[in-house]
């Protein structure tokens, strides 16, 4: 007695029936391209966030294009914490008058920002720069960089 049988290459499964293998095969070609979609989605989303981060700007530049860019700013909030963005766009309720809960909107940023020759690295630093928590001495305790006391947002839910 024969058996006819066919093998996927892509994971070692094993099918006696063509049909079947045939559905097998489509439905990793259906799941290749959606890999290959979500990928291409990340790149194209990671080269602008490099273009933003490397483009040169006064601060106020740099507030209008936080506006002119802010989906990337709240997709990557929401990418963060996805528990406090899962109802944004979502109905707020069950009656028939229940309204969308809306996605925030950056409207105008106020500020005292002014540049500094040294702000201090205990907490942040500039990108590929060095903290330096204990003040340690054979390390740098600042970096150029913009200070600010106040930063304001103008937001419209909505």
């Amino acid at each position: 007695m024969q058996i006819i049988a066919w093998k996927s290459e892509a994971d070692g499964k094993i099918f006696e029936d063509k049909k079947k293998y045939q559905n097998h095969l489509r439905t990793l070609a259906r799941h290749r391209l959606a890999q290959k979609k979500l990928l291409i989605a990340q790149e194209a989303k990671d080269a602008l966030w490099a273009e933003l981060y490397e483009r040169e700007q006064s601060i106020d530049d740099w507030m209008q294009m936080v506006i002119d860019y802010q989906h990337l700013f709240w997709a990557e909030a929401a990418e963060g914490n996805r528990y406090d963005w899962e109802r944004v766009g979502k109905k707020l309720g069950r009656g028939k008058n229940a309204g969308n809960l809306p996605m925030p909107k950056v409207l105008k940023i106020t500020h005292d920002l002014r540049w500094s020759d040294s702000v201090s690295n205990s907490h942040s630093r500039p990108v590929g720069g060095v903290s330096n928590w204990g003040g340690r001495e054979k390390m740098p305790d600042g970096s150029p960089a913009p200070r600010a006391t106040q930063v304001g947002l103008g937001v419209l839910n909505g």
